[in-house]
C-alpha cells in the first residue's frame, strides 16, 4: 500500500493524484483481511477478559461458554449479567478509539433472555442496565430483532420458514417466465428462491408446520417449471439431468441434510480426535454427550435402531433435530455404517439421497412406449442431447415432448387436432403427441420438403434409404443417441417450429403455411448458428490459450488448427441452409 495514489471523479472533472495514507482503494481485494485481523483484536480483548463470564448455550457446555460472535462488522456479545455487558461495552468503546469505527446506537439492541411479560419487570430490567451505564434499547418480550436474516426474540431463535413460503410463493406467482424453457425456469427457481431458505433449514426446527411449508412451495416452483402441468410427479424433476431431470433441490432432504450435517461432523470428531476448542467446542459438547449414551448401552445411532426409537431426551432441541434428521436419512439411504460418509459435507449426504430420488424415478406408460428396447446408458445419452442444446426454448420443448408433457392433457384430454381441423380433413386427428409431431399430414408433407436437409446432415447409409420418409420418433431418438451437436439442435429448432404451428392454430384459429413454417425454422436456425458459432469461437479460444502457455512456440500451429476447423463448420452449416427449401 506504501506509495498508492488515486484520483476522483466528480461532475466530470477528475481531481489532482494524491497519496493514500490509510486504508485501501475501494474494491481492493485485500480490504477484507485486513478488515478481520483488525477485529480479531477486538474478539481477542473480550475471549482473555475472565472476569467476563460468558453464556453456555446448553447444559452440556457448561465449561465452555461463548462471550461474542462476528460476522464483518456485525458483532453479538453474549453476557450472563449488566456487569458483564458493560465490560463487553467497554472493550468495544476502547477498540472504536484505536481504530476508528463507530457504534451504530440506532441499529444496536439489547434482548433479555427469559424477559418477564410484566412491564414493572421490563423496568426494572432497563434500570439495571441504565446503572451499568448502557444506553442501548431494550427488545420487548413481543417483539424481534434480525440478525443475520434470522428473527430473534428473549425466546431465541423465532422459526422463520413458514413466514418466508408465504413471499417466496407470492414472487413465484408474480414472475413473467412464460416463455422461458423448463431448464431456465429450474435454474431460477434453485438460485433465487430456494437459495433463500438455505441458511434457515440449518436453525428452525423440523415441525409438521415446517413441512408443510416446505411442500407448499415445492408445489407452487413445480406449477412455475411446468406452467401448471399436474400429470407429472416431483421426483421426475428433482431427478438429475441424465436420468431426464432437472436436478431441482428436495427442500425436505435438503432440510435432513443440513441438520444431519452437524451430528455428521460430531462423529467423524468423536473418531479423529480433534480438539474440541474454539468453535468446535459445541459440536464437542454434543460428542461427550454421545459418548455417555453409548456407555448406558443407548446407541441410538445404531443402523438397526429405528428412527422413532432414536427420540429420546437429550441435552438441546437443535441436538434432537439432528439426532432425527440423521437416523432418517440412514434410514432412506439403507446405510449400515455408524457414519453417513467419509468426508463430512453438505453435498456428499445430499448426494446419497440424490441417488434415492434417481434410482426411484419411474417413466410414465407414453416414455415406456417410446423408449421401449433402449438401455439405460442409450436414455441417459438422449437426456444428455436434449440438455446440450444451445437455444433454451427449443431444447426446453424436445424436453417436454419426450416427457409426456405436451399437450397438457389435463386441460383438453381429447381435443380434434386444431391444425386438422383448420386444414379441413375428414378423419381429424387427437390432440397427443405423436399425432401432433409425426403423424399429422400436415406437419408430414412438410417434412417431406426438408427431406434434403435431413440427408445433408445424414446421408443415406444406402439407395434404398434415400429418400424415405425421414421424421420419426426413433429418429428423432436415434440422432439424440448419437448426439452430434448440429443435427439435434437442428432437430430441437424443426420441433420447435410443430410446436409454434399447432399453438397458432389452438389458441389464434390460424394456419401458418408451409412456405412460412419453412421461413420460420429458417430464422430460428440463424439464431441456433450465431450461439453455437459463438460458444465454438470462445471453446477454441480458451483451448488455443491453454495450449499457448504451455508450449508458446506453437502459437501459430494452434491459430491454423482453430481456423480450420471453424472452415468446416462454417462450411458444414452453409450446407444445411443451402438445402433448406427457398
Amino acid at each position: 500500500m506504501d506509495g498508492s495514489t488515486a484520483r476522483i471523479t466528480a461532475n466530470n472533472t477528475t481531481s489532482r493524484e494524491f497519496t493514500l495514507e490509510r486504508g485501501t482503494r475501494q474494491g481492493d481485494p485485500l480490504s477484507p483481511s485486513l478488515f478481520v485481523l483488525v477485529m480479531e483484536a477486538l474478539a481477542k480483548a473480550i475471549l482473555e477478559d475472565d472476569t467476563i463470564k460468558g453464556l453456555a448455550l446448553t447444559p452440556a457446555t457448561q465449561d465452555h461458554k461463548i462471550k461474542v460472535l462476528l460476522f464483518a462488522d456485525d458483532i453479538v456479545v453474549l453476557a450472563n449479567s449488566p456487569e458483564d455487558a458493560a465490560k463487553c461495552d467497554a472493550h468495544v468503546r476502547a477498540f472504536c478509539r484505536a481504530t476508528g469505527a463507530k457504534i451504530n446506537e440506532n441499529k444496536t439492541k439489547v434482548i433479555l433472555p427469559g424477559l418477564p411479560n410484566t412491564p414493572e419487570d421490563t423496568n426494572n430490567a432497563l434500570k439495571a442496565l441504565r446503572k451499568h451505564g448502557l444506553s442501548y434499547d431494550l427488545i420487548e418480550h413481543n417483539k424481534t430483532e434480525k440478525y443475520l436474516g434470522i428473527q430473534v426474540s428473549h425466546k431465541g431463535v423465532v422459526a422463520s420458514i413458514s413466514d418466508r413460503v408465504g413471499s417466496l410463493c407470492a414472487r413465484l406467482h408474480n414472475w413473467p417466465l412464460k416463455y422461458i424453457s423448463p431448464m431456465g425456469k429450474a435454474a431460477l427457481v434453485s438460485s433465487y428462491i430456494f437459495s433463500t431458505l438455505n441458511h434457515v433449514l440449518y436453525i428452525d426446527p423440523i415441525t409438521q408446520d415446517n413441512v408443510e411449508a416446505i411442500n407448499t412451495l415445492e408445489a407452487c416452483a413445480k406449477s412455475l417449471i411446468l406452467n401448471g402441468a399436474r400429470n407429472i410427479k416431483a421426483n421426475r424433476l428433482q431427478a438429475s439431468r441424465d436420468k431426464g431431470g432437472l436436478k431441482l433441490p428436495n427442500l425436505q432432504y435438503r432440510f435432513l441434510c443440513a441438520k444431519a450435517l452437524l451430528l455428521e461432523r460430531a462423529l467423524h470428531m468423536k473418531d479423529s480426535g480433534i480438539p474440541a476448542v474454539g468453535a468446535r467446542a459445541y459440536i464437542g459438547a454434543w460428542v461427550k454427550e454421545i459418548q455417555s449414551l453409548e456407555e448406558k448401552r443407548c446407541k441410538i445411532l445404531a443402523p438397526e435402531v429405528l428412527p422413532e426409537e432414536a427420540r429420546i431426551p437429550v441435552s438441546s432441541r437443535l441436538l434432537a433435530d439432528c439426532i432425527a434428521a440423521w437416523k432418517e436419512i440412514q434410514w432412506i439411504t439403507l446405510s449400515g455404517h455408524d457414519k453417513l460418509t467419509t468426508n463430512p459435507k453438505l453435498s456428499n449426504i445430499y448426494t446419497l439421497l440424490q441417488n434415492q430420488i434417481d434410482s426411484g424415478t419411474t417413466l410414465t406408460k407414453t416414455q415406456h412406449e417410446i423408449l421401449k428396447g433402449k438401455s439405460d446408458g442409450e436414455r441417459e445419452r438422449i437426456w444428455k442431447s436434449i440438455l446440450k442444446g444451445c437455444i433454451g426454448t427449443h431444447k426446453g420443448t424436445t424436453w417436454r415432448l419426450l416427457q409426456s408433457l405436451l399437450p397438457y392433457k389435463r386441460s383438453y384430454p381429447r381435443d380434434q387436432c386444431a391444425v386438422c381441423r383448420l386444414k379441413g380433413d375428414n378423419n381429424p386427428g387427437f390432440e397427443e403427441s405423436m399425432h401432433i409431431f409425426f403423424e399429422c399430414p400436415y406437419i408430414v408433407a412438410c417434412a417431406k420438403t426438408l427431406r434434403s436437409t435431413w440427408e445433408s446432415l445424414n446421408p443415406p447409409k444406402n439407395a434404398n434409404t434415400k429418400g424415405a420418409m425421414w421424421w420419426s420418433m426413433d429418429t428423432l431418438l436415434s440422432a439424440l443417441i448419437q448426439g452430434n451437436s448440429t443435427t439435434t439442435n437442428w432437430l430441437h429448432a424443426w420441433i420447435w417450429v410443430i410446436w409454434h404451428t399447432r399453438n397458432r392454430a389452438k389458441w389464434d384459429n390460424t394456419l401458418i403455411p408451409i412456405p412460412q413454417m419453412q421461413q420460420i425454422l429458417r430464422g430460428q436456425l440463424e439464431r441456433t448458428r450465431a450461439t453455437m458459432r459463438s460458444k465454438l469461437l470462445a471453446s477454441l479460444m480458451d483451448r488455443c490459450t491453454r495450449a499457448t502457455t504451455a508450449d508458446p512456440s506453437r502459437y501459430e500451429d494452434y491459430q491454423r488448427v482453430a481456423a480450420e476447423q471453424i472452415t468446416e463448420w462454417e462450411h458444414k452449416w452453409n450446407l444445411i441452409f443451402e438445402s433448406l427449401p427457398q
